[in-house]
């Protein structure tokens, strides 16, 4: 329930320390790890807004229209 209200907050706190724990039991470099999650949230960043941006178009079109 935190996470659904604040997920910023989760995003900067709970995802690295989540990563931390993975980490302790199976050892790995960070780097690579820390790079595939900025990347798969840089993703679902650009994902967001092109929703967000290509409901607003439609809906402001449809009001134009209508």
């Amino acid at each position: 329930m935190f996470i659904l209200r604040n997920y910023s907050i989760a995003l900067l706190f709970i995802t690295p320390l989540a990563l931390l724990m993975v980490r302790l039991g199976h050892p790995q470099p960070a780097g690579p790890m820390l790079e595939a999650r900025v990347l798969e949230t840089a993703i679902g960043v650009v994902v967001g807004l092109a929703l967000v941006l290509g409901r607003y178009a439609r809906e402001r079109r449809s009001a134009t229209a209508g």
